[in-house]
């Protein structure tokens, strides 16, 4: 994660920001998804930032690996 990180200065900003993508990428891992996906997704031009946390389509991904790992209670 820190070869990821180590872009930023250690400025107040920098070490916000770092801080900011340490935490996505704790949540993206915790959707199940690794970091084998997350580096197939830079492969797409796509980053991290491209994903709003929080928002639905995240919410429904969340969902998506919570509800695999738990039994459905139908």
């Amino acid at each position: 994660m820190w070869h990821i990180l180590g872009s930023y200065p250690f400025s107040q900003a920098g070490l916000h920001k770092r801080y900011e993508q340490a935490k996505q990428l704790l949540l993206w891992e915790s959707a199940g998804w690794t970091r084998k996906d997350l580096k197939n997704l830079a492969k797409r031009d796509l980053q991290l930032s491209d994903f709003c946390i929080g928002s639905q389509a995240f919410n429904l991904l969340w969902q998506d690996a919570y509800a695999t790992q738990k039994p459905s209670s139908h």
